[in-house]
């Protein structure tokens, strides 16, 4: 799937690598990106429940 973000959405791995581990913030325009590739809406990335 990353392959498919990176070539597709033109969101580098490396951006993605640091944002899977909370290295680093992303933008809405990068969620909204990820959430196209993943073919979801953009809030379902969004939807956690904080321990």
């Amino acid at each position: 799937m990353a392959f498919l973000i990176f070539t597709f959405y033109k969101v580098p791995k490396t951006t993605i690598g640091r944002i899977e581990r909370a290295k680093t913030n992303t933008t809405i325009r990068t969620l909204v990106k990820i959430a196209n590739a993943l073919e979801i809406e953009p809030k379902e990335l969004l939807n956690f429940q904080i321990k």
